[in-house]
């Protein structure tokens, strides 16, 4: 795979050192559309985690926050950010902004460090990076020609490896639809 992605792109991360070296997978997991939808989704089970205890969250509320996951305005979000000087608050006031209903329940209860805390995003990309290493890594090897060698290679080494983050694959997979 090429190095790097679009820098003018809320879809990749910008930085010279990932334009000369990281995938564009890689790129987009340090992307602000990335992080920003990550908050979101955590914004969302936030929600519902609150719902289920008993807080006065309504089912269209938690449907409306569902299909806004993805619609972000990056350019509401940075005149926000401007004007609050706050990233957490843009956000959540951006996210507000395309779901009225839900505005006053988005964040609610919780710290900027909800979503920003460092251990979060950790997380979630430790379970994508191995696999996005050993997608290089099996594609170098094709492209040096090593058919027999590569698929006796993924049979014996990588598929059992993988087997028990089948389960983690899958969400990848979901959230990069």
């Amino acid at each position: 795979m090429a190095a790097g992605g679009d820098h003018g792109s809320p879809d990749s991360y910008r930085s010279p050192l990932a334009s000369r070296y990281a995938s564009p997978e890689m790129c987009f997991v340090f992307s602000d559309r990335y992080k920003f939808r990550t908050w979101r989704q955590l914004w969302l089970w936030l929600a519902e985690a609150e719902q289920t205890l008993g807080l006065p969250i309504t089912d269209e509320q938690i449907q409306e926050m569902k299909s806004n996951l993805e619609n972000i305005d990056f350019k509401m979000a940075a005149e926000e950010e401007k004007r609050l000087r706050h990233d957490v608050m843009a956000h959540v006031h951006t996210f507000g902004h395309c779901c009225p209903k839900a505005a006053g329940i988005i964040h609610l209860g919780a710290t900027s460090c909800y979503v920003g805390d460092n251990t979060v995003i950790e997380r979630r990309i430790r379970q994508e990076l191995p696999f996005m290493a050993t997608e290089n890594i099996i594609m170098a090897m094709v492209k040096a020609g090593g058919s027999r060698q590569v698929q006796r290679f993924l049979e014996e080494e990588v598929y059992p490896l993988l087997k028990p983050y089948e389960s983690v694959m899958k969400v990848k997979a979901e959230l990069c639809l």
